[in-house]
């Protein structure tokens, strides 16, 4: 339940930055396609509770479920998704000039 409350409030985060980024005219396309693409993936894994299935099978990398033991542990991961989130808001808020 716990992944699903974290995945949906990600989701949020980045509705506020793709909101952020309409109202200041951002012109990187990519970067809001990434950020629609964020949300959509977050706002499913908050509703089904993993990613989609078409997603897993034509990936081309393997792609674990979560209860998998090879998976790095949430003391290693969370740190690491934190400081990517700190470094991507700094990029982003330098970008703005804000």
């Amino acid at each position: 339940m716990a992944k699903r409350i974290t995945a949906g409030f990600l989701a949020v985060v980045l509705m506020v930055c793709l909101a952020s980024m309409v109202m200041h005219r951002f012109q990187g396309v990519w970067i809001i396609l990434l950020t629609i693409g964020g949300i959509v993936l977050g706002l499913w894994y908050a509703a089904f509770g993993s990613a989609p299935r078409s997603l897993l099978f034509n990936s081309m990398i393997r792609i674990n479920d979560d209860d998998d033991p090879s998976n790095l542990p949430a003391i290693v991961v969370y740190p690491l998704l934190g400081a990517v989130i700190t470094v991507a808001v700094l990029l982003v808020a330098s970008f703005m000039k804000i």
